[in-house]
């Protein structure tokens, strides 16, 4: 029941030869984001996640060129985040007719990888 938790997510970072980025200009990373919507995305998933938001995060812990993956890509909102950012991305999604309707709806015309 996600109820309980609310609007607790949490994101990984990896990172391999070097330590991670962490563009925030001296400011402490909180454990929230206000979550600012953007009616030029499409809303069509239940736990879809706003792009500010998403574009805010793959700032502060990536450069431009470096790659973003996400396992659980459901509406595809963090692959255009990263894709507008200038970042390569990579996501994987189980349900077929989800990715249809990303492709569809969030990542048209956007060069990315989703994987079924």
């Amino acid at each position: 029941n996600m109820k309980i938790v609310g609007a607790t997510e949490y994101a990984l970072v990896f990172y391999r030869d070097k330590l991670p980025k962490f563009n925030n200009d001296g400011r402490m990373v909180l454990n929230w984001f206000n979550w600012v919507q953007d009616s030029r995305y499409p809303k069509f998933h239940p736990t879809q996640k706003p792009v500010p938001v998403l574009k805010e995060l793959i700032n502060i812990f990536t450069d431009y060129g470096d790659v973003v993956i996400d396992p659980v890509a459901g509406s595809g909102s963090t692959l255009r985040a990263a894709i507008e950012l200038n970042r390569s991305a990579y996501g994987f999604e189980i349900q077929r007719d989800v990715v249809k309707e990303a492709k569809e709806k969030m990542l048209h015309n956007m060069a990315t990888t989703l994987f079924l």
